[in-house]
């Protein structure tokens, strides 16, 4: 299996209060850009809120929605906070491999 490896973390250069509309970042240069013209955000995760954004300007993220998919808006966070990377670049390294051919399927489910 192919994994793509990146480094996809980077950390807050200004404090994040629930009510900024912007995200300071050390190196958004890590982070998957949004795909504007088919509205797909780069979506971060920041102390367990995920924010989506549609812009990145230098290492400033805006455009943001804070809190998304059931996740809360987060307190007031220091500068050093890390942001990871949960764009559409992101993929997760398994072993399991499942057989899904018909003659393998159980049809007692």
């Amino acid at each position: 299996m192919f994994v793509k490896e990146v480094n996809n973390t980077t950390e807050l250069t200004q404090m994040l209060a629930p009510s900024d509309t912007e995200i300071h970042v050390a190196d958004a240069s890590v982070l998957t850009s949004p795909i504007v013209e088919e509205n797909i955000p780069g979506v971060v995760l920041v102390n367990a809120e995920r924010i989506e954004f549609y812009q990145i300007d230098g290492n400033i993220l805006k455009q943001i929605t804070r809190g998304t998919m059931g996740t809360g808006v987060n307190g007031l966070l220091n500068i050093g906070t890390q942001v990871f990377d949960q764009g559409t670049d992101q993929q997760f390294a398994t072993s399991e491999v499942i057989d899904v051919s018909p003659n393998n399927l159980d049809s007692t489910l």
